[in-house]
């Protein structure tokens, strides 16, 4: 299922005021040890979009000078995480590096792919009922023949493309909005 989908932005406040009245927008959250000002919309759905701005030191800030800003990560929430991503090797993701470290401390797995715009985070599925989602549709920028990759990891919504795009609410949403400064 997918969990969220986490975007790299220059300004979280100025973020928050342009999607206010829109939608249903979370308390926006400092997290020194990971260098990053958060801010969840549509926090009470499942697949939320989250915002992120890197605000010290860390892997946002290396990610946000390395590639710019954009789509940082697409989580998706499975049973058994170690077992998911058993399976992922064989469909041609790559397990981080940093998972290794995450593992030992019972925090998500992270896959990669050369080619492929995006990391994939993979944490447990979370207890209670099933929720709307809000992002119904996410596509990842991929080169072309990687395009099948983010199909193979077998959640709803989630696949390969030329191009980053997002739905919300079924409908395309205007990445800009979150890229400008």
């Amino acid at each position: 299922m997918l969990s969220h989908v986490a975007f790299l932005v220059p300004s979280v406040a100025a973020c928050a005021r342009r999607l206010a009245g829109r939608f249903e927008l979370g308390a926006i959250e400092e997290y020194p040890p990971t260098g990053t000002r958060e801010l969840y919309v549509g926090a009470n759905d499942s697949g939320s979009l989250l915002l992120m701005e890197a605000i010290g030191p860390g892997a946002y800030e290396r990610a946000r000078a390395k590639r710019g800003f954009g789509l940082h990560h697409v989580a998706v929430d499975v049973a058994d995480p170690a077992a998911y991503v058993m399976e992922m090797g064989s469909t041609g993701w790559l397990l981080h590096p940093i998972s290794l470290a995450h593992a030992q401390r019972g925090e998500p797995f992270f896959l990669a792919r050369p080619g492929v715009k995006t990391l994939i985070e993979v944490q447990r599925l979370r207890e209670g009922p099933p929720v709307k989602p809000f992002i119904t549709r996410i596509e990842v920028e991929c080169e072309s023949k990687l395009q099948h990759l983010p199909g193979a990891l077998k959640v709803s919504g989630i696949v390969g493309a030329g191009e980053t795009r997002l739905w919300i609410d079924e409908k395309p949403f205007a990445l800009d909005e979150l890229l400008r400064t």
